[in-house]
């Protein structure tokens, strides 16, 4: 067990099995940005790419060398290249860009925001917002199952939806934590106690 220091907020974690990379989104205003840590050797990598704000959720191109990641506090979506480094701004007119998955083969990133709720989607290839819909209030996450073209959204108050364009499912339980496991085709819902 090793313990490694980002200096603050490190928020979300994603990793890329190809390179044995850990992906860490971290650091607050001016100081955020997306560090690496080598998965064999457990050592934090001196390249980072800088955001100037928090990052919120992000995800990674797996045939692609893009990462997509939501900056909230500028009303951005930052697309990374890794090969090259360059870094892209998509802007926002949404508020409060928060939750993020990604459709890599029908070029597809689902951004959910809580000001006002809506679902973005966003074209990969262009960086344009090619619709909008209503959304769950506060949603702290999306997960998106490209088998059954279904969106599903945990949200930390009471509830957790999902939405096709065939169903609608709400089960309350007071979660605050998901996992999707698309492969065995179960959501596991974490109740945590109260005191």
């Amino acid at each position: 067990m090793k313990e490694i220091d980002f200096h603050g907020d490190v928020d979300n974690l994603r990793y890329d099995a190809a390179t044995h990379r850990v992906y860490v989104g971290f650091g607050e205003d001016e100081t955020g940005a997306i560090g690496m840590v080598d998965a064999a050797t457990n050592e934090r990598l001196p390249e980072e790419y800088k955001l100037g704000a928090h990052p919120e959720s992000f995800q990674l191109e797996t045939a692609e060398p893009n990462i997509y990641v939501n900056l909230p506090d500028l009303k951005q979506v930052a697309v990374i290249n890794r090969k090259t480094g360059a870094i892209t701004r998509w802007p926002m007119t949404l508020e409060h860009n928060f939750p993020m998955a990604l459709d890599e083969a029908d070029h597809r990133l689902f951004v959910a925001t809580h000001e006002p709720a809506r679902l973005a989607i966003f074209d990969t290839n262009t960086g344009r917002t090619v619709a909008e819909f209503p959304c769950v209030q506060d949603a702290d996450d999306v997960y998106y199952d490209s088998g059954r073209k279904e969106f599903m959204f945990p949200v930390a108050r009471a509830t957790s939806a999902c939405f096709s364009r065939r169903m609608r499912i709400t089960t309350s339980c007071w979660q605050k934590f998901l996992r999707h496991l698309e492969h065995a085709r179960q959501v596991i819902l974490g109740r945590p106690q109260r005191v």
